[in-house]
């Protein structure tokens, strides 16, 4: 009896361990918009963003689902919570109100994209004076660009649309993420088009999720935890490494 009795003490417990992952397991909805390298749906692995969510929360017990969006509908589904998480998002303090931040986990080069013949290179704020800049609706751009008075501003929907003026002489240049621009420009573009060798600005990359979602607090506990083991590990470089960052 004292021996049946000293076996269950061990035997209970692994089976409320089991039972506790198995009841707290759970499936997050990650909106994917086309944002290449980061997410791209392209791709058998969704992107580097999508990759690196999936294996921390896979890591964890959980899983997660992709649901296909354009970004202002994703932003509009992740407020209703209809998604839990948007994977990649550039720090914007209005959208603190709404929204809770991750620790970033990459950091996007943000460089001007001009005419090859254009001798421009970007030192200051004060380069920018009359320069007619092309921007992209909805990027959280930082206010160093958009507080410039001097600079004029042309707001498109798209990279490509932002590139094709850039190389008919519509606009000077727009501002991209140095690996995006890459991934992105048309062949036919690539040899009109050329990058500033000095960045604007290093801009951190989260995940975040609304704060009407109940499951909030849980998903940037889960993320932010993974990051840590994948950093202490050493697997983020490697996975990072993986897609060229």
């Amino acid at each position: 009896m004292n021996q049946t009795i000293f076996n269950l003490k061990f035997i209970l417990p692994i089976i409320l361990v089991n039972f506790c992952s198995v009841t707290y397991a759970q499936n997050f909805t990650v909106a994917s918009y086309q944002w290449a390298p980061y997410i791209d749906n392209n791709k058998a692995n969704e992107g580097v963003s999508i990759a690196l969510i999936n294996e921390i929360f896979t890591r964890q017990g959980h899983s997660i689902s992709i649901k296909y969006l354009p970004w202002a509908r994703a932003l509009e589904d992740l407020d209703k919570a209809k998604v839990d998480i948007l994977p990649a998002v550039w720090l914007k303090e209005e959208r603190l109100k709404v929204m809770s931040y991750s620790d970033p986990y990459l950091y996007n080069r943000l460089i001007f994209i001009k005419s090859k013949q254009d001798p421009f290179e970007y030192h200051s704020s004060e380069d920018l004076n009359n320069k007619m800049i092309g921007v992209i609706r909805e990027y959280a751009y930082d206010g160093k660009i958009l507080d410039h008075s001097k600079a004029i501003f042309f707001v498109a929907d798209s990279l490509i649309s932002n590139l094709k003026k850039v190389a008919s002489h519509r606009i000077d240049f727009t501002i991209e993420d140095e690996y995006t621009y890459k991934a992105n420009v048309p062949k036919d573009l690539e040899n009109q088009l050329s990058i500033t060798n000095n960045a604007l600005d290093e801009t951190p990359l989260h995940i975040t999720c609304s704060n009407t979602n109940p499951q909030c607090k849980t998903i940037i506990s889960i993320f932010n935890s993974g990051l840590l083991k994948l950093k202490e590990s050493g697997d983020l470089s490697k996975i990072l490494n993986n897609f060229g960052e």
